[in-house]
Order: structure tokens, then sequence, then C-alpha cells
């Protein structure tokens, strides 16, 4: 996702509507993520570790949004 050629991640073509649906889903899961390391249901161990998985997924949401800005803003 590093490849910043308009309408390209990668080697992959991809359209604006395909790109949108890449950040929200990766905002998705971060939430997701997130939402489930609150359970008091799960061990700690595990909350902690959801926690981790909630911020990687937010920095790689971040970055899609900001190649999505740069692409795609009218």
């Amino acid at each position: 996702m590093c490849i910043r050629d308009r309408g390209k991640i990668g080697k992959k073509k991809i359209g604006k509507k395909t790109a949108l649906t890449m950040c929200r889903s990766l905002q998705y899961a971060a939430n997701r993520a997130r939402a489930t390391s609150k359970n008091p249901m799960i061990s700690r161990a595990e909350r902690e570790e959801l926690a981790e998985v909630a911020e990687i997924y937010d920095e790689y949401a971040e970055e899609a949004w900001e190649i999505y800005r740069e692409k795609y803003s009218d």
C-alpha cells in the first residue's frame, strides 16, 4: 500500500469505490478489535492483545485514508 501511483495500490489498479471500501474495512476491523478488547468475559492477556491489534489496524487505516484522500480528493 505504500506505492502511491494514481489508481494503484501495489501493482493492482483499483478504483475509487474499492479504495473507499478498503479504508472502511480497516477502520471497521480496528473498531471491532477495540470493542472486543473491552469484553470482561475474556482474559486480561487477550484483551491487551486485542488492544494492540486495534492500534495496528488504526495505523493501517490512517495510512489508507491518507492515500485515498491524496488520490481521490476532488
